[in-house]
């Protein structure tokens, strides 16, 4: 495979960048139409900011991504870490990941973002110790589980099955940064 051609050119003409600039602003401005119809949702301007920085700053990390990287195997791997990344804080920030969305447990899974931070950092984001750091991130994930399980009540299969899509992300990514650390066989 020609390691001059971008991850973009090999990801062809769709228009990712529309697409997924759209999708971001449908997040932004669902809250806003659900505010109409519910009094459940109820976003200040503070909550619709951190949205916006935290939507812009994934789609950033992911335009980087898609344009630097060659390798389409370590790109993806990327854009599953960063959109898994997203979700986790997303979905731990508006309804809690153990118990309520108040609940102190909820700030353990910080440990999984400086898990990734501190791994990518010392492997220079070298693909197989990007594999490792997202092996760690899985098990710590698993950790947190385990221990908020036996801690903090609530629903246990629900719980499970949230953390276990995580757990199964991490793995992914990690298996793709895997392969892109082994040359292919086509070149």
């Amino acid at each position: 495979m020609d390691q001059s051609v971008s991850t973009m050119e090999r990801l062809g003409r769709f228009p990712w960048r529309p697409v997924g600039w759209s999708l971001a602003g449908l997040l932004l401005i669902l809250p806003l139409i659900a505010m109409r119809f519910t009094d459940e949702v109820n976003w200040t301007g503070r909550d619709f900011l951190a949205a916006a920085l935290m939507l812009g700053g994934t789609g950033l990390a992911m335009e980087l991504t898609l344009t630097r990287f060659k390798d389409l195997r370590y790109a993806l791997a990327w854009v599953l870490v960063l959109s898994s990344a997203l979700l986790l804080l997303w979905i731990n920030l508006a309804v809690g990941i153990l118990g309520a969305e108040d609940h102190p447990a909820n700030a353990w899974f910080l440990a999984i973002f400086a898990m990734g931070l501190l791994g990518a950092l010392a492997s220079r984001l070298r693909p197989v110790g990007m594999a490792r750091t997202m092996l760690a991130v899985a098990a710590t994930q698993f950790v947190l589980l385990a221990i908020g399980i036996a801690a903090v009540p609530g629903d246990v299969l629900k719980t499970v099955i949230l953390n276990g899509l995580f757990i199964a992300a991490w793995l992914i990514s990690a298996a793709l940064f895997f392969r892109a650390a082994r040359p292919t066989t086509a070149e």
